[in-house]
């Protein structure tokens, strides 16, 4: 099996300024486990990181302690 043959090709975006928030609503209304982080390049949205579910929840309860 290759990986384009499971990989998910809708990816879901989002940029440095999104907030979290949005972010995670993301994660949760298209039902995926991370966001390409983006940002604008010459000719095209270029990715620059990615955000998961993981870091979401870690970085939210950071914040509160």
């Amino acid at each position: 099996m290759r990986i384009r043959e499971i990989c998910v090709r809708d990816v879901v975006t989002a940029t440095r300024d999104t907030p979290v928030l949005e972010a995670a609503l993301l994660v949760r209304s298209r039902d995926v486990g991370n966001v390409l982080v983006i940002q604008a390049g010459k000719r095209r949205p270029v990715p620059v990181g990615i955000l998961t579910d993981r870091d979401i929840v870690v970085g939210i309860i950071r914040a509160k302690n």
